[in-house]
């Protein structure tokens, strides 16, 4: 049986990463509990249901575009689920080094203390207000 959260229902989430994996499990979830989700994708799009956010994290620039688009299909965004990765399947040793560099570019940009996403002060959390869920 999968819970039910009713304080979710009608509120709004930015998902990164919804295209795949855990990022997409987590925009289905959502959905199923009756909140309006942007999906953000680079590639592949995210479930149906979502409004589809095409945005490429790797620079600050990706990450504030992702987030005004958001807000501007949204309105105000109540949560942030901060999943998007890349991920090359081969042996570390055999990876080079700017493949490693775009994996991790994809969260660095995108993560700082008192911000949920560079690019601009647009999902700002009050000091000591971030909290996991």
């Amino acid at each position: 049986m999968f819970p039910t959260y009713p304080d979710l229902a009608g509120r709004t989430a930015l998902v990164t990463g919804a295209s795949s994996g855990i990022g997409r499990g987590v925009a289905e979830a959502l959905l199923k509990q009756g909140m309006r989700v942007a999906g953000q994708h680079r590639t592949h799009p995210p479930p149906q249901g979502t409004i589809p956010i095409r945005a490429d994290l790797s620079s600050e620039r990706g990450c504030g575009e992702a987030v005004r688009a958001a807000r501007e299909r949204l309105g105000e965004v109540h949560l942030l689920v901060h999943s998007a990765g890349i991920y090359g399947a081969a042996p570390i040793a055999s990876i080079s080094a700017a493949a490693l560099e775009e994996m991790c570019d994809a969260s660095s940009h995108c993560i700082g203390q008192d911000l949920c996403i560079s690019g601009g002060a647009l999902l700002v959390v009050p000091r000591g207000q971030m909290r996991p869920v």
